[in-house]
């Protein structure tokens, strides 16, 4: 009964056509220890919807979906699409996400669902840490290393034939958004971070210069003035 129904055109022409996926995701995984899912979300996002798949995780995914009884292939397809969002979805998790997570094959608006569920009390815990950390005048010791690496590292990142440049983006963001999301950078240091980038060439001075700033009290943070001071031999 089911192929009387059928329109003729789903057999030559299917609404929902199968999308292929260039390559799994290439950016940094979901992983909650690094507090990194606002940074991931908007990675992910322009990958998936470059190619078709966002509207698979949104809640009313399957209203979108065609008639099995009246448009059969293009019902399947819908269902291979959902299962490549899913499986895309999948590539972008950390290992620990995997063990976290009760993860799917198929339904990628649950799996997102599922996602978002886990991840809800992580960014109000990231928003009232970043509210705490705008008090403070500057970052020291290992967090500050952190948001130098991260910076230092967004820096680094360059274009390339070989990744889609959505892909490329989206890595720079999430650095950027992490380094940001351990407390706010001031000015001075966003410049002593530039000149411990220029010296990438001198890896001792740079080292030096490294353990200078991450070792200034908090009260007295390291500014530029410093570093050339410093430098030259003329600090005290």
């Amino acid at each position: 009964m089911s192929h009387s129904l059928a329109l003729p055109s789903d057999i030559t022409h299917p609404s929902i056509s199968i999308i292929t996926v260039p390559s799994p995701f290439t950016g940094s995984p979901l992983d909650k220890s690094k507090g990194n899912f606002k940074a991931w979300r908007n990675a992910i996002y322009p990958a998936l919807a470059l190619i078709g798949l966002w509207t698979y995780t949104k809640p009313n995914a399957k209203a979108t979906a065609p008639s099995p009884l009246t448009e059969p292939r293009a019902f399947a397809n819908w269902k291979e699409n959902d299962r490549r969002s899913c499986a895309y979805i999948f590539s972008a998790l950390s290992e620990a996400e995997f063990l976290m997570i009760d993860t799917l094959e198929e339904d990628a608006a649950e799996f997102w669902k599922r996602i978002e569920r886990r991840h809800t009390n992580q960014i109000q815990s990231q928003s009232q840490s970043q509210a705490k950390a705008k008090a403070e005048v500057a970052l020291t010791g290992p967090r500050l290393l952190a948001q130098v690496h991260l910076i230092q590292s967004a820096m680094d990142t360059c274009l390339s034939n070989d990744i889609p440049f959505q892909f490329v983006l989206g890595e720079i963001s999430c650095k950027l958004d992490d380094a940001w999301a351990m407390g706010p950078v001031t000015l001075d240091s966003l410049k002593c971070i530039f000149v411990l980038h220029a010296a990438h060439s001198y890896k001792e001075r740079q080292k030096s210069l490294l353990d200078f700033m991450i070792n200034a009290p908090k009260s007295n943070p390291v500014t530029l003035i410093d570093m050339y001071k410093y430098i030259s031999g003329d600090y005290e």
